[in-house]
């Protein structure tokens, strides 16, 4: 199964997760596609993220690396029931997109219910649904699955409601953990079902062409850089995707991370290092001047590991600067995270259907120039950017429809601030409203008090001076 179409994330929901009850967040556009309303020229590049410590953002993040797993067949571990807010027995994840494949174009509704179980988790209810937008808001549910086995209707008639190996194939879906299994896979974009669906043969595609485009995007064209990625930055390097997509039923994609410190790579994977830093290396010098990447010292050689014989390249990662070499590793955080995500952002930047979220874009990146990163990305791009940031200087660079800000209410949790006009500084808006709260329902801010801060560490001073 090979793409011939685009998918865009248009908004995530999600509901009992992590310290959040509920929140939705949303591309520009999404609202309009809903009603049926269809205008790629009104697309929008990117949706960031603003709020305190702990206000959500990064749980943002996880939901959509969960949302990856889901689309992707891909196992999700039962210690996902740590995510479930404290409170609640399940969590909920949703998803709309915009999906375009032979020259049709959808708008199709995901979401998934995980509830805790005594052993474990399951898969307590999933859904799929669509609606043509060349043909107006007709919502059309395609799948609808309940633990343990139970289909809808809908479904049941696609399949045909006779053949007994489609019962027996959705009861065998692996939607549950417990102590003897680890792991549960989505029931809608689980392999096994995947290739069943394939081989019918119906007078309508559109299901089959969904489900297919949504697996395909989730494998080779979404990519996360969550924030554990970042704070092991000194060990973790370069990103390199390995694609497979010869195998036209299960395409294949996985990441192999060269820490910066590196020296040696199996050569399977180094034309890969050596296309990704070329790559890098078309766009770095722009963003930091005269900087590249090079490898030095490349020698090809073999590797004994226990019984096995690796054909292996050793070589050290360098920056360059001015004619100067610099081990990699001993380069600045700063420039490390932009070597870091700079062939996802690229890649992003120019390929249409392609996404890729980053947790705390702004760390380590000088302010002025990551205005201006998101500022290109926001006016230039084909794909999307979705981030999370403390850094005010964005607010100041992109549209305001494109931004969200958390508030401290875990039931409506991030909010748009409206009608900013052209006139306004959305940066200061925040701060105002900060300060003062937002149309006397949304506090965005829970207020600590310089002198509370100034007492709190005055006291620990003087607690560990009588000790």
């Amino acid at each position: 199964m090979k793409s011939n179409g685009i998918v865009r994330i248009e908004s995530l929901t999600l509901k009992n997760f992590k310290n959040i009850k509920n929140c939705e967040v949303c591309f520009a556009e999404a609202k309009k596609l809903s009603r049926g309303a269809l205008d790629e020229d009104d697309f929008s590049s990117v949706l960031g993220l603003y709020g305190q410590n702990g206000s959500g953002k990064t749980s943002c993040i996880e939901g959509l690396r969960i949302l990856q797993f889901l689309l992707s067949g891909a196992p999700i571990n039962k210690l996902f029931q740590d995510l479930i807010n404290i409170d609640s027995t399940d969590a909920t994840i949703g998803a709309t997109f915009y999906v375009k494949t032979n020259n049709t174009n959808y708008y199709v509704i995901y979401e998934c219910t995980i509830s805790k179980k005594e052993n474990g988790i399951e898969i307590s209810e999933e859904k799929l649904s669509y609606h043509l937008l060349d043909e107006g808001n007709k919502k059309i549910n395609i799948f609808s699955f309940k633990t343990p086995n139970e289909i809808n209707g809908v479904f049941k008639e696609y399949l045909g409601v006779k053949n007994s190996d489609v019962y027996r194939m959705v009861a065998s879906l692996e939607t549950k953990s417990n102590t003897n299994q680890a792991s549960i896979t989505s029931s809608i974009f689980n392999p096994k079902l995947l290739t069943f669906v394939n081989e019918l043969k119906g007078e309508d595609d559109s299901y089959n062409s969904i489900i297919n485009e949504l697996y395909y995007f989730a494998k080779l064209r979404f990519a996360i850089y969550q924030i554990n990625y970042f704070n092991e930055i000194a060990n973790v390097g370069i990103r390199i995707r390995v694609k497979d997509e010869t195998n036209s039923s299960d395409p294949a994609c996985s990441d192999i991370f060269v820490n910066f410190n590196q020296t040696t790579i199996k050569v399977e994977y180094f034309n890969l290092l050596k296309k990704t830093i070329d790559t890098i290396n078309s766009v770095l010098p722009a963003i930091i001047k005269d900087c590249r990447v090079e490898l030095l010292d490349v020698v090809k050689t073999k590797q004994q590991l226990i019984n096995i014989v690796d054909d292996v390249v050793n070589f050290r990662l360098v920056s360059k600067r001015n004619n100067k070499y610099i081990p990699l590793y001993y380069e600045s955080n700063g420039i490390k995270k932009i070597i870091s995500i700079l062939s996802g952002f690229i890649d992003a930047f120019n390929n249409e259907g392609t996404f890729i979220a980053i947790d705390e874009l702004d760390s380590g990146i000088f302010e002025y120039l990551l205005g201006e990163l998101v500022y290109a990305f926001d006016n230039f791009a084909f794909g999307q950017l979705f981030f999370t940031s403390h850094n005010m200087r964005i607010l100041e660079k992109i549209d305001p429809k494109n931004i969200y800000f958390s508030t401290i209410d875990s039931d409506d949790k991030f909010i748009q601030i409206a009608s900013v006009r052209e006139t306004n500084n959305l940066r200061n808006l925040y701060y105002k409203y900060i300060a003062n709260g937002y149309k006397d329902k949304y506090k965005l801010y829970n207020n600590v008090k310089t002198e509370n801060i100034i007492s709190a560490l005055s006291r620990s001073f003087s607690k560990r001076e009588n000790d």
